[in-house]
Parts: C-alpha cells; structure tokens; sequence
C-alpha cells in the first residue's frame, strides 16, 4: 500500500499537484518509515514547493537509510545550492549521473576522491574534460580561467560547437575536440562539473 501512496504522489507531482502529492507521500512514509526513496520523493515536492528546510530534512533521512543512494546525494547536491550551502553542495554533486558514467568508461571508480588543487599550479598540465550537455559545458567553463591564473597549462576536451569561441580564450593553451585523439602529458585530468 505505501508503493501505491508513494506513486500516487509522483503522479500528483508530475501534474503540479504538490498539496495532493505531500499527502500521499505522507502516507506512504507512515506505512513505511523506513524507505529512503519516500523519503526522496517527498524531499523533491518540498523542494518543488520552495520548502528547503523541509525538503533538506527528508533528503537527510533519506541518506540516513541509503547512505551510498547516488541519486539522493545529487538531490541533495540541488537543495544545498538552492540554500546557498556552495561548499557541501559541490561534494554532493560529485554523485552526479555524467560523473558516473565518465568514470565508469574510463574505467576507474566513479566516486574517487577528488584532489584539491594546490594554491599554485605553476607547471602543472591540466587536462579539462567535459562530460554533461552543452549548457553545463559553458557554465563550468568559468571556472578554468581561475585555474590559469593560478599558472596550470590547461588543454581542453569538449564539443566541437564551442571550438569557435575557445580558440579565442586566452586562458586556453591547447584545444582538443570531439574528433581529435591526441596523446597528451598531463599531470591530471579533471572533469570541469569538479571545478567548483
């Protein structure tokens, strides 16, 4: 019966019904307490509802019952930047789909720990690599200028559409597109959704 109230809420949800879906969820947690992806769920339409507090409760109790849930830690990634909490926001965005899959195909671990950057990069030859869509590509790209300053050589590997405008950045030292296969020394490679 809590499947049903659960569903019935994401149904109410998807229809902008947020009253009739806060009921449902409500209820399906008081049948099943226990189950993190109510917990989700009703964290969402709080947070669709504009209650961040509420929704980020729920999201915690939530991990609290799924602590390695991916989809609940990138939930909770988008409630902690709605509140203006960047530095806990971005570890929690580190559980993001396109960073799984990126590291999934290179072969690696998907959630390994991300190094933080030396205050002074000078000499160090950093590889960006993009893995989201083409918006998220040019947000993060903001990011890359602060690692020049800091005096990284940085070559980046992104979509062929943005090649015009990159060419011309001057915190740009080499340019890799979709189609080229270049062997490059680095001395590492980051994803630009970790640049923040």
């Amino acid at each position: 019966l809590s499947n049903a109230h659960n569903n019935l809420g994401t149904v109410f949800q998807e229809q902008g019904q947020l009253a009739r879906a806060l009921q449902h969820y409500e209820r399906a947690l008081l049948l099943n307490p226990k189950d993190a992806d109510i917990h989700n769920n009703l964290s969402t339409a709080f947070r669709i509802q504009g209650n961040l507090v509420a929704a980020l409760k729920e999201c915690e109790q939530a991990l609290l019952l799924k602590p390695a849930a991916p989809h609940i830690h990138y939930h909770q990634s988008y409630i902690l930047l709605m509140m203006g909490n960047f530095a806990q926001a971005w570890r929690e965005y580190l559980w993001r789909p396109g960073r799984r899959v990126y590291y999934t195909k290179m072969q690696r671990t998907p959630l390994e720990e991300v190094a933080l950057l030396p205050s002074t990069l000078s000499g160090q030859r950093l590889l960006l690599d993009r893995e989201q869509g083409l918006g998220d590509e040019l947000f993060f790209l903001r990011f890359a200028p602060l690692l020049k300053s800091r005096g990284a050589w940085i070559a980046y590997r992104g979509t062929n559409k943005l090649t015009s405008i990159l060419q011309r950045q001057p915190w740009l030292d080499y340019l890799v597109t979709e189609t080229d296969q270049p062997v490059l020394a680095v001395n590492q490679t980051l994803l630009i959704g970790d640049l923040p």
